[in-house]
């Protein structure tokens, strides 16, 4: 198909394709959704701490080095995001660029963009203040290079002398990334050996380069941040979710990819108008597997919102090779494309509250705490970022106790427990602050035994989210403030006087 028959089809359905476009630029442009969750607080965090060489005191991430938030180190939560909704974009031009050279075909890349830019995943951590965007960029880039590398064969057919240096460059290039989108989540370690395998029998000596230079960036990433690393795999999830039911599980995975993997489905039926192969569709169809088996295997309710973005990028160019080919086949086609389209407008929209919703607003408790907390005040939170990131560095990050802080003697979950009891029963706090929504069991232990008499409640403000993070019952939740009691904030000080 020439230029001219691509602006003829675009123009045909220029009103639909901008309305979705204003759509999702809406989305990604809503910013101000909520106050900070958990995850945006420990990034920034993390990030302000490396900026101002504190680096000792960085917390638990399961998932990234910290020195990708160097990004959200700068400005507020805001800021933060903006950061992001910058990262996207990015990521919007390089999986153009993948869809194209997998595909050899403009008009079903631009629609698998349009397709990819109004899902909730993608829509919700473009604008999300983590490295969740930076890993789906870098492994954006990478599928981007190896979609070179499995295509070159094909150009060399036609196009004689094509650069043979990129049969070697392409593979290094491809590991750089893959390596980086590892570093800034852990998960995406699962493609590697898929990669291998694929890049082996697309072009032996390519799988080769990209085998050996795989190995030899891990090795020197992990030697460079061995200990920390170490203590990032070996750290237990925050939250368990074992009340979640397992047909919960799968009909949240389902919610996110059922739709596209059908469509993708379908590419199958339409290989005679188009020259893809039907094994890179099976690929493909295969690999966008890989999260959601991990997620089953793993019970991680809590991160299906940030992991199933990887299989999207895998099924979306599918998406847009199959929505193309309608509207080109039969005219009529085009009417059931646009109510598909415009369904999962509302479907992500949905999805997008759900998500946006999913951790309660802490403004009205943090202001509370900020005219209250004096900079020597000693806090145990439920939350494990709830202050810290809004106080450093006024306060002494040390200061902020959690059972997942690593400056807490390393310790593990349940020997913090036991520290944490201890310090509330010798009255080491000077404020307690829960919320239910991490450990109930362990909040509502310390609320019936420990608090009751040593402690006073300060605050008590009802938290209205749904359950799509957190593992909610049907009873109200709050968040609660607790402060010591003075006789025993004296106690502490004669007891730290007599230590010394």
């Amino acid at each position: 198909m020439n230029e001219l028959d691509y602006n003829k089809i675009l123009l045909k359905n220029l009103w639909w394709l901008a309305l979705i476009i204003l759509v999702a630029l809406w989305f990604h442009f809503d910013l101000n959704f909520n106050s900070a969750f958990p995850l945006e607080n420990a990034t920034m965090l993390k990030g302000r701490l490396i900026t101002n060489g504190e680096g000792s005191n960085i917390i638990h991430d399961n998932y990234s080095l910290p020195v990708f938030t160097l990004l959200y180190s700068f400005g507020g939560l805001i800021i933060s995001r903006i950061s992001s909704l910058i990262l996207s974009f990015l990521m919007l031009f390089f999986f153009y660029k993948f869809t194209y050279r997998l595909l050899q075909d403009k008009l079903a890349s631009i629609f698998a963009v349009i397709f990819l830019a109004i899902l909730a995943p993608i829509i919700f951590i473009s604008k999300f203040a983590s490295v969740d965007i930076l890993s789906l960029t870098f492994f954006t880039i990478f599928l981007m290079i190896s979609s070179e590398i499995i295509t070159i064969e094909d150009r060399k057919k036609r196009v004689p002398f094509v650069n043979i240096q990129k049969q070697y460059f392409c593979p290094i290039m491809a590991s750089l990334f893959l390596a980086l989108a590892i570093f800034s989540n852990y998960i995406l370690i699962l493609f590697i050996i898929p990669a291998i395998v694929i890049l082996f029998f697309n072009d032996k000596k390519s799988a080769i380069y990209f085998t050996l230079s795989s190995i030899i960036l891990i090795m020197i990433i992990y030697f460079l941040n061995s200990k920390l690393i170490n203590h990032q795999l070996s750290s237990i999830p925050l939250i368990s979710h074992e009340s979640i039911k397992f047909s919960k599980l799968l009909v949240r995975i389902a919610e996110y990819i059922a739709i596209p993997i059908m469509i993708s489905y379908s590419a199958l039926q339409i290989l005679w108008k188009t020259n893809i192969k039907s094994s890179w569709i099976y690929t493909l169809l295969l690999l966008s597997l890989i999260i959601p088996l991990y997620i089953i295997i793993a019970y991680d309710v809590f991160n299906i919102y940030r992991f199933i973005s990887f299989s999207l990028i895998l099924l979306v160019p599918l998406c847009g090779l199959v929505i193309s080919k309608f509207i080109m086949i039969n005219p009529n086609y085009k009417y059931a494309t646009i109510f598909v389209l415009f369904f999962i407008v509302v479907l992500s929209y949905w999805h997008l509250t759900k998500l946006e919703n999913a951790y309660p607003d802490t403004t009205e408790i943090t202001k509370y705490c900020e005219d209250n907390f004096d900079n020597n005040s000693i806090v145990y939170s439920e939350d494990p970022f709830l202050l810290s990131n809004h106080f450093y560095p006024k306060m002494n990050i040390n200061n902020f106790k959690n059972i997942y802080f690593t400056n807490t003697k390393n310790l593990s979950v349940n020997d913090n427990k036991e520290f944490i009891i201890n310090q509330i029963d010798n009255g080491m706090f000077d404020y307690v602050i829960l919320n239910g929504l991490f450990h109930k069991e362990f909040s509502e232990l310390l609320k019936d035994k420990y608090l009751n008499h040593k402690y006073s409640k300060l605050m008590k403000t009802e938290i209205k989210i749904n359950s799509l993070m957190y593992p909610l019952t049907e009873e109200e939740n709050y968040f609660e403030i607790y402060k010591i009691d003075l006789e025993y904030k004296l106690l502490r000080k004669f007891l730290a006087k007599k230590s010394n």
